[in-house]
């Protein structure tokens, strides 16, 4: 029983607080040496997952904030990344709260 127990406990900690929405948007990561284009793939009250055009490893030092055009500008610090692909959380997500809602009803993903 403990180890059922422990699959448990690890899931309730891994599930994702928030919801992620498959988005089709653009911006850019801002690095410290300079900042780039990229595809915002998915996009959540809590991060963002972005395609960039070169392999992340590529940029030399971590994405330190992420402009999405007409919706938000954010700090965030990079959970993971794979190839051009790279996962982002917002480090204060309840600064940003009331820009994502307004952009997810623009986009038809929440009820107004």
């Amino acid at each position: 029983m403990g180890f059922v127990m422990s699959i448990q406990a690890h899931l309730m900690t891994t599930r994702r607080l928030h919801e992620r929405h498959s988005v089709d948007l653009y911006g850019a990561a801002v690095f410290g040496s300079g900042s780039t284009s990229v595809k915002v793939i998915d996009l959540s009250y809590g991060g963002a997952r972005i395609s960039l055009p070169l392999p992340y490893a590529a940029y030399g030092g971590p994405v330190q904030s992420l402009r999405i055009d007409g919706v938000i500008r954010a700090s965030v610090d990079v959970k993971w990344s794979s190839g051009n692909v790279a996962g982002l959380a917002f480090r204060q997500p309840d600064q940003h709260l009331k820009a994502l809602f307004a952009a997810f009803v623009d986009m038809g993903l929440e009820k107004p």
